[in-house]
């Protein structure tokens, strides 16, 4: 409801689409009322939890806009952003977000722990930005072809970053002012099954790109 005006103010041709990954919140009944609101909604149900990365692959393979954006769906930031984004510079490939306020608003261990990944990810794989995972990025679709992705989690963000690196694409920033969530609380604990799983998908990425090098 908030993104369908913005997006018609900025663009004669648009599509908002939803991947639904087995939510319990019933999303996917949700999605399809709306739909009937909405003529640019598109619904793509996964059926199950696969994870973040797998869901961001389908939507990304979906796509059929010439620019891409991916963002979460819990608002962590004023949609209006868009307004300041777009147009996008013709020779800007790729673009993300980072949180320009990022030290006020999280807590220690989710602060420690964003610092350490994007170290990290600075340094095994080339990625030079603020934030790895902040969720706001826009990519020109031409970026996504022959973009072999193999995450199904959380690494997703850190993958398509570090595969576009490899391409040689310049990545632009944009800071963003984060927005305190609502409605519902988060999901994501940060704990060492998170942090497992993230290294365990850093290591098949390495062992994929050497494979292919």
């Amino acid at each position: 409801e908030e993104l369908d005006p913005i997006l018609k103010n900025l663009f004669k041709e648009y599509v908002i689409l939803v991947v639904e990954s087995g939510s319990t919140d019933n999303t996917a009944m949700v999605l399809e009322g709306l739909k009937k609101g909405y003529s640019h909604l598109e619904v793509i149900n996964e059926g199950a939890k696969k994870g973040l990365g797998s869901g961001i692959k389908i939507g990304l393979k979906n796509v059929k806009t010439d620019i891409v954006v991916y963002m979460d769906s819990d608002l962590p930031f004023d949609l209006k952003v868009l307004e300041r984004v777009f147009p996008i510079e013709k020779d800007t490939k790729v673009l993300v977000g980072y949180k320009a306020d990022v030290a006020d608003r999280e807590s220690f261990a989710r602060y420690f722990f964003s610092r350490g990944y994007n170290w990290l990810i600075r340094v095994s794989c080339g990625v030079k930005v603020k934030d790895v995972n902040y969720s706001f990025k826009v990519l020109r679709k031409e970026v996504l072809k022959d973009l072999p992705l193999i995450s199904n989690g959380w690494f997703i963000d850190a993958e398509i970053l570090a595969r576009i690196t490899k391409k040689k694409y310049k990545i632009a920033e944009v800071p963003i002012k984060y927005k305190q969530r609502q409605d519902g609380a988060s999901t994501v604990s940060i704990g060492y099954r998170l942090i497992l799983e993230m290294l365990k998908e850093l290591w098949e990425y390495k062992k994929d790109e050497k494979a292919h090098s």
